[in-house]
């Protein structure tokens, strides 16, 4: 396998500083996606619930 990848150039990469990354990641809004846990999935799978 050849692992030779290319070294980006650090122009392309420079728009932004760590500290620039930190306050936009901030910014953004506190999304939560609720995921079932395992034993919920296969109980409604036992029950045939496919949207619970």
């Amino acid at each position: 396998m050849n692992f030779d990848f290319p070294t980006p150039s650090s122009t392309k990469n420079s728009q932004f500083t760590p500290k620039q990354l930190v306050k936009l990641a901030n910014q953004q809004p506190n999304i939560r996606i609720p995921i079932p846990t395992v034993n919920r999935v296969i109980e409604a799978i036992k029950n045939n619930r496919v949207h619970d």
